[in-house]
């Protein structure tokens, strides 16, 4: 569901005292949500809506919900934005519910 990354070492100019740097894999051709069928569409809203009942099992949820976070790659959806997560407070509703619907 999301897109692949991996840890890299050489960090160059960043110095963290904590937290990791992550490289995600290239994709070769970005597409926009006006360019998509109805269908792509709707394959990208329920990435969303699955990614974001994944992310609360996990104690994180979706800060943003925009099809802009999706793309297609090698025939199917993907999530690429990797900074769309944040830690869950129990009982705070989703901060994205709005963008979702207006966006999807």
């Amino acid at each position: 569901m999301l897109v692949a990354h991996r840890e890299i070492n050489e960090t160059g100019s960043f110095h963290f005292s904590e937290g990791r740097v992550l490289l995600p894999e290239q994709i070769p051709f970005i597409s926009f949500p006006y360019e998509w069928s109805f269908d792509m569409w709707k394959d990208a809203a329920l990435l969303t809506l699955h990614i974001a009942q994944a992310a609360l099992q996990k104690g994180m949820m979706l800060k943003d919900a925009t099809p802009f976070n999706i793309q297609f790659f090698k025939g199917r959806p993907i999530f690429i934005d990797t900074l769309s997560f944040e830690n869950y407070v129990a009982g705070k509703p989703w901060i994205a519910y709005r963008q979702f619907c207006e966006c999807f």
